[in-house]
């Protein structure tokens, strides 16, 4: 019953306490082993080839595009096991936002033109085809450059059962400092001056008709796109749940992030570079995967082939929809900031109280984070609601049928009768009703034997009934005109001399014991038969 009537429940119990940051983001200066930063990137490029398709386990202090301050967990102030704690923090994260803008072709200066055949190309195989842009370049003195950068975007095809190629591409931005040097022909000394809070990048996408003129022209581009976007790190207020894992607490969950809290990361810190060639040492390496999607009708590079394409988040058409820039848009910069995010997480985290190649720590320190233990492990017993008003039913009803018996018993001793609230069942049968006695003499003194033939026991029982039909019996009282006696037995209705006087006996009439007689006669005709056997 207990089982059935009571649940267990967990009742979460809250204690707010104050976290502190065990970290904090900043710059580091370059090391001398270009590998650790390749290693870095390799592992990376891994992860984006599967971008969208399987459920990732991200390293300590990330989630996806954010990264967390590490935190430094007190001493729990709580009993019990630690695996039925958990704990809610609300903290900053640092994520990457970005503002763009839309570059016609005119703004880049764009040309298209076929290239050449450098890269040893088999005989009969088409040219390449190219999108030049150029932009204006203000250089660190102060003279006017042009900075110069193309993509490959489809082939010189003669003959093809396709219509349309889809190309997507980064231009290389000559805001960045590393393009900006090149361009200016100005020698970067110091690898970590390369170390700054932003990133432009310039996309472009489309698609190329290959239905058109054999001409290479810009006519033959159905649709092109070009974005600038730049990039920085932006500060979000994130609510994550950490949990007990292998004896540290890792974020188990997180809620989207309340964007009305979005502002500039401060102090702000450098977007870890990508690609970029360091002096002396080599070039860091991709974070892209280098499994570029490229086929006879079009090409794709950077982070394109990791979003669209077969077998990913997005069909190629999509490159090719004037509808669809800002999904486009938003998908690069979700992946562009989750590979930041997670190589900020290995190269821009500095321990408290340690300076950032590019500022000091914090003098006032760092904020205590808001958070609270959450003790999963209390239970308690929980009534269910129908069940208990089931049972509170049925005690209700106990209880009025008991109040209906004692108000009937009330009236009745006050001399009040009521059929409705009629609880006295004194009468309705004589003392020992039950007995063999009274039953072997219940049609003692009955009038049936009147109206029932003689040798029944020959009788089809068809006949019997037909015999009978009409005549109705009843279990009650029947008083007998000729001594004024009342019997209880099973008689014929609707007999003067036998009237049937109902099926209780009024324990005030002048009969007031008239079952007496009944048992009298009964016991009188068990010992005359029982003579009757012993004098046989």
């Amino acid at each position: 019953m207990a089982a059935v009537l009571f649940s267990v429940e967990t009742v979460p119990n809250e204690t707010p306490v104050q976290i502190q940051q065990n970290s904090w983001f900043g710059d580091k200066a370059f090391e001398n082993n270009i590998e650790v930063y390749q290693n870095h990137r390799s592992f990376l490029q891994s992860v984006l080839d599967s971008w969208g398709q399987v459920n990732l386990t991200y390293p300590k202090n990330t989630f996806g595009e954010f990264v967390f301050p590490a935190l430094k967990i007190p001493e729990l102030p709580i009993d019990g096991a630690t695996e039925n704690i958990t704990i809610r923090v609300s903290t900053p994260a640092a994520k990457l936002v970005s503002n763009c803008e839309i570059l016609t072709e005119e703004d880049i200066h764009l040309n298209i033109s076929e290239g050449d055949r450098s890269n040893n190309l088999p005989e009969g195989h088409p040219n390449r085809i190219w999108a030049h842009a150029s932009f204006p370049v203000t250089c660190p003195n102060g003279t006017a450059s042009t900075y110069g950068t193309q993509e490959l975007i489809a082939w010189t095809w003669s003959q093809h059962d396709f219509h349309q190629g889809y190309f997507a591409g980064t231009f290389e931005s000559a805001d960045n400092p590393i393009d900006k040097a090149d361009t200016c022909n100005v020698e970067v000394g110091d690898n970590n001056d390369l170390l700054v809070p932003w990133q432009v990048k310039t996309y472009v996408w489309g698609s190329w008709d290959y239905d058109k003129s054999y001409r290479v022209h810009k006519d033959r581009l159905s649709f092109f796109r070009c974005w600038r976007c730049n990039y920085t790190w932006a500060q979000v207020m994130v609510d994550v749940h950490l949990k007990y894992v292998k004896g540290d607490f890792l974020i188990n969950h997180i809620t989207p992030p309340d964007s009305s809290t979005t502002q500039p990361w401060n102090p702000p810190f450098a977007i870890p570079l990508q690609n970029t060639y360091l002096s002396n040492m080599g070039r860091t390496g991709e974070v892209y995967p280098t499994n570029r999607y490229t086929n006879e009708a079009g090409n794709m590079y950077d982070y394109f082939p990791s979003l669209f394409g077969p077998q990913r988040k997005h069909p190629l058409e999509i490159l090719g929809d004037p509808e669809s820039d800002d999904i486009i848009l938003e998908e690069l910069r979700a992946a562009f900031s989750f590979t930041s995010a997670q190589l900020a997480n290995l190269e821009h985290r500095l321990r408290i109280g340690e300076d950032s190649y590019s500022t000091a720590f914090p003098a006032e320190g760092l904020p205590p984070i808001e958070a609270a233990i959450i003790d999963g492990g209390r239970r308690r017993l929980v009534q269910s609601p129908p069940i208990t008003y089931v049972i509170i039913g049925i005690l209700s009803f106990v209880i009025i049928i008991n109040v209906w018996a004692l108000v009937s018993d009330t009236l009745r001793w006050m001399g009040i009768r009521s059929g409705l609230l009629s609880m006295d069942v004194k009468g309705l049968a004589p003392e020992g009703f039950s007995s063999i006695a009274m039953v072997t003499s219940l049609l003692y003194e009955s009038n049936a034997a009147r109206y029932i033939p003689e040798a029944t026991e020959r009788l089809p029982t068809s006949e019997l009934h037909g015999l009978l039909a009409g005549k109705k019996f009843r279990l009650g009282w029947f008083r007998r005109k000729s001594d004024q006696t009342s019997h209880f037995t099973v008689g014929v209705m609707d007999d003067e001399d036998f009237p049937f006087m109902g099926s209780k006996l009024d324990s005030k009439t002048e009969h007031n014991m008239p079952h007496e007689r009944v048992l009298k006669i009964s016991q009188k005709t068990i010992c005359e038969g029982r003579a009757a056997d012993a004098a046989e």
